[in-house]
């Protein structure tokens, strides 16, 4: 696979949106595409949670290890496709801390649109259908319209199809293919924890005055990243209760929680008309306080481009490569990830 070009550096915050923002917030999406294993995670230490944090160098992204256990799933008095509420194990997966964001995600529409057609499409899911017109999204126009406004490097990328997510997630895993957005089970626990909050931060419903998203800056409205005062789930993930809407690796089936435990749904045989999962509110539908609640389900086709519509990377102890500082007493988990 051709290099990609060199890291899109992120400007600043200014004096003005440090006030807004909050508590101070270091922009960690540092890439480092020439760094020695670039592609491996590489361990940080624990998050305030308790929580191993590992960065990833080839895009800068932060994971999370979510740990091996059983979690609650589902809701007992929600809509129907998300009943009944019970119990269920994972084993240990990573997670993005963070939203994909569209410093991110232009270096992968750069790289994309400098390679040839045969390069970009190693990149790109099987059940895609190859079409030479194809152009990943956003557009090459608003992409550089985007970017070429620092703060943007910031924000949440949103309007991309489930086709665009998945291969960003597979570039930026060195095209190894295989599971590279979360799953249904996995976004939910890691939004919830082991007690199957309504909430990332409990059970009490926000109120007109609470910040599920960070909007305000001194250009407009922007979706930036890890902004909000108590969208962290108890792992230390940000913005799965708003920010955008975000594509998961399965297809979308209504009957997934009468389903066997730790069913993927990986065929289309096994979905609604072929569309995928996606989970989480967005700063379009916020202000609507029940799309908020974790438990909420939707599906599109692969291919809708909705403004809302974003992503976060996940990895499996099967498709992961950590490195650790040479001494160091932490350990990967065990085979199998349980």
């Amino acid at each position: 696979m051709a290099p990609a070009p060199g890291p899109l550096r992120p400007a600043p915050l200014s004096a003005a949106d440090r006030r807004l923002a909050g508590p101070p917030f270091l922009y960690p999406f540092h890439a480092e595409p020439a760094a020695e294993r670039p592609h491996a995670l590489h361990f940080l230490g624990r998050n305030p949670q308790g929580f191993r944090e590992f960065r990833r160098p080839f895009d800068g992204a932060i994971f999370v290890e979510i740990p091996a256990g059983p979690f609650l799933f589902g809701s007992g008095d929600g809509p129907k496709d998300e009943q009944p509420r019970q119990t269920r194990a994972l084993p240990t997966f990573y997670l993005g801390k963070y939203e994909v964001t569209w410093g991110q995600y232009g270096r992968f529409c750069q790289w994309w649109r400098s390679v040839p057609s045969s390069e970009r499409w190693r990149v790109h899911h099987p059940t895609q259908p190859v079409d030479e017109d194809y152009e990943v999204v956003p557009s090459k126009s608003d992409a550089q319209a985007l970017l070429a406004d620092p703060e943007w490097e910031q924000a949440a990328v949103y309007g991309i199809d489930w086709f665009s997510a998945y291969a960003y997630a597979n570039w930026a895993a060195a095209g190894r293919g295989g599971h590279l957005l979360p799953s249904e089970e996995e976004w939910e626990k890691a939004a919830r924890g082991q007690s199957g909050r309504t909430y990332p931060w409990g059970d009490e419903a926000p109120g007109p005055a609470d910040d599920l998203f960070y909007l305000k800056t001194s250009h407009g409205d922007r979706p930036l990243v890890g902004r909000s005062t108590i969208d962290v789930s108890p792992y230390g993930v940000w913005d799965l209760a708003a920010n955008v809407s975000e594509w998961c690796a399965n297809y979308y089936s209504r009957n997934a929680y009468n389903e066997a435990e730790g069913a993927n749904r990986s065929t289309p045989a096994a979905s609604e008309q072929g569309t995928r999962a996606i989970r989480g509110a967005s700063f379009l539908r916020a202000s609507r306080r029940g799309d908020c609640v974790l438990s909420r389900r939707a599906f599109d086709t692969p291919d809708s481009v909705l403004l809302q519509y974003g992503m976060r990377c996940a990895l499996t102890v099967e498709n992961v490569d950590l490195v650790f500082p040479e001494g160091s007493a932490e350990r990967p988990p065990p085979p199998g990830g349980s």
